[in-house]
């Protein structure tokens, strides 16, 4: 699935909640695009990956003068510019939806992209806290020259397929061109950490950070020795030029999310992401209102419930009313939930509405043993919208029956944002679990917990089925099924289908899996023989392929052969083909006696596939094998009446 996601080239604010949204979506597996002339820099670090960064600009804003002061003639000037540039935006910009095959598009909240998603038959949805319109009317409302555009930048508004109003920084009016907008919390972008803030700029871990910050709009004129020498302690700020010891100048491109979570106290002018970041924190803040900003009062409204808010109207300039203030600042408050996963899944949901209104969808997750693949399913149509895997690790540290406790609670933090996403679908939800949920006697303890948190309706299904439903997944991409083996390798087991001579599915399953291989490995013990040993055992015959199927067989043609991600079981690979990346991988590992990291862990993993393929070919004297990274919750999705 792709997204186009386009925030408004006004400040950072809009830009880093888009960044928030984004991380969401591509955790959910979609691939993002951000169209925008806001600095890279702010959509990097995010979780779930990285998007996809185009620049281009499709609209203004407002343009501010110093102290944030509304340049009331700029603006116009600025937005009349881009009117005149009305047609070649839009039509650059059904160029590219069309080009890069855009399924929907989320603006916040440019409106020329509405008109361009018009011509292109693309879906968009439109999220934010106030629209253009809004602010606009207030601005311009003695300007009878903008009411054309005024009318224009209205009536695109009220095309969008789907709108969401971001509660905390709106009010009743903040969004006139929106029909019908359904309400959500707070967006906040979750960057990773990657680097020791107070190591990076010789803070004294122990000192009282005072972070100082404005967005990406205007400059602000502030006594700003006067503020450092009235707190006890460190002041950030991105501002050069002064000397007062306890300052320091951060880079203006920095992780402001950490520096809000490592601070005392916060200084900022109003702006949703600004607050929002601040309040999903818990932290004290001080804010600076600018002069005739419409967005300002739905802002400040905003915190009549976060008494750690305290409103500066005036600037002081003397030291001791800066002191008085630092004196007299509240205490944390609770920190307000965020709803990223939430807001993404209600996009979703609304697209998936729209395009499919009256088909059967169903939500169809396969647990494995350290997997988790997904599949959303058109059972009306018999088609796959979208699938996803998750690493949860869950048969790492099995012993004696038990998954243990520490695998089980990762396994439900990985999933839990994933599953936040799926929750807001109408979809039937469906769980099948495999490999050590037969094996481990508290595998009811996760299981019950998909039922009753996420309203899945579960079930442990034996190898046979696994093995059937494997086949059912992959068996019509096949050029001639009699003549193939369906090889489904897993975590703790590994499972053999194909078509006897009657034309019915048989199948075996070997107990062994790459987490039980590597498992050997560590222990001491030949696994190779483990995996020798078991397919001596196996007798076929006729056989001419064999299919490598399910996530393994997306990781193992990614990690040895690249190319397309749509995997294709015509598409035949030969036994000298496999010798050579079998003995690619082993170069990697042959003196390698612990499997400890997760880097380390993955390419085991890949040369053991490599080994279980190349033992399987040789032992029935196969020539070729082939891939298809379907899985076993296909099978079961097409099984269902």
């Amino acid at each position: 699935m792709k997204i186009a996601i386009y925030p408004s080239n006004h400040g950072f604010g809009h830009a880093t909640r888009m960044a928030a949204l984004a991380s969401s979506l591509m955790s959910f597996g979609a691939e993002v695009f951000i169209c925008t002339d806001r600095p890279q820099f702010l959509f990097e670090n995010l979780d779930g990956g990285c998007v996809e960064y185009r620049h281009c600009q499709i609209d203004v804003g407002v343009v501010h003068k110093e102290n944030l002061l509304t340049d009331y003639q700029g603006t116009k000037e600025a937005i009349l510019k881009l009117f005149g540039r009305r047609e070649e935006i839009v039509a650059q910009e059904v160029e590219f939806l069309r080009e890069h095959c855009i399924d929907l598009v989320v603006a916040d909240i440019p409106y020329f992209i509405i008109e361009a998603c018009g011509y292109a038959h693309v879906p968009v949805y439109g999220v934010t806290n106030f629209d253009w319109y809004f602010i606009y009317s207030e601005l311009f409302k003695d300007d009878p020259e903008m009411k054309p555009v005024l009318n224009t930048i209205y009536g695109l508004y009220r095309r969008l397929d789907g709108c969401f109003r971001l509660k905390t920084g709106s009010c009743e009016n903040s969004l006139p061109g929106f029909r019908n907008p359904q309400d959500v919390g707070l967006i906040v972008r979750n960057c990773h950490a990657n680097e020791d803030i107070w190591g990076k700029y010789s803070i004294p871990k122990d000192d009282d950070i005072l972070l100082i910050m404005f967005g990406g709009e205007g400059k602000m004129e502030l006594p700003l020795d006067v503020i450092c020498k009235a707190w006890k302690g460190t002041v950030l700020s991105p501002f050069e030029g002064c000397s007062v010891t306890n300052h320091v100048c951060i880079l203006k491109d920095e992780n402001f999310s950490e520096l809000i979570r490592i601070s005392r106290l916060v200084m900022c002018k109003p702006g949703y992401s600004s607050f929002a970041e601040v309040l999903s924190r818990g932290k004290p803040m001080l804010y600076l209102p600018r002069k005739n900003y419409p967005e300002e009062p739905c802002l400040i409204r905003g915190l009549d419930d976060y008494p750690s808010a305290q409103l500066i109207d005036e600037i002081p300039m003397d030291l001791d009313a800066w002191k008085h203030i630092f004196a007299n600042i509240a205490g944390e408050c609770a920190a307000m939930s965020i709803a990223n996963e939430a807001l993404a899944g209600m996009i979703l949901a609304s697209y998936f509405k729209k395009v499919y209104p009256r088909d059967r969808l169903i939500s169809i997750c396969d647990l494995g043993s350290n997997n988790f693949n997904y599949l959303l399913y058109n059972h009306s149509k018999g088609i796959k919208l979208h699938k996803h895997w998750l690493t949860t690790g869950l048969a790492r540290g099995f012993e004696d029956g038990m998954l243990s406790d520490k695998s089980i609670e990762n396994a439900k933090e990985n999933l839990e944002a994933f599953l936040e996403i799926d929750a807001q679908f109408e979809s039937e939800k469906k769980l099948i679990a495999t490999g050590v949920s037969r094996k481990a006697k508290n595998a009811d303890v996760i299981l019950d917990w998909a039922e009753s948190r996420w309203g899945y309706q579960t079930k442990i299904i034996s190898a046979k089925k696994e093995a059937q439903y494997g086949w059912e997944a992959v068996a019509e991409t096949m050029s001639d099924p009699r003549k193939s083996l369906v090889l489904d390798i897993g975590g703790m087991t590994t499972e053999i289908s194909w078509l006897n001579k009657g034309g019915r599915v048989q199948s075996v399953s070997l107990d062994f899996g790459l987490v039980s291989l590597i498992k050997a490995h560590n222990q001491g013990e030949e696994a190779i023989n483990i995996v020798c040993d078991a397919i001596d055992k196996l007798k076929f015959e006729g056989i001419e392929n064999v299919v490598l199927i399910g996530l393994t067989a997306k990781l193992f043609h990614q990690s040895c052969f690249g190319g397309s991600e749509v995997l294709d079981s015509r598409v035949l690979y030969d036994f000298e083909e496999l010798i050579d990346c079998k003995e690619t991988l082993k170069l990697w590992i042959i003196v390698v006696e612990m499997v400890e990291d997760e880097e380390m862990r993955d390419r085991f993993s890949m040369f053991f596939v490599a080994r279980i393929l190349r033992a399987l070919m040789s032992k029935c004297n196969i020539p070729y094998f082939s891939f298809n990274d379907d899985g076993i919750n296909l099978g079961y999705a097409r099984s269902l009446k």
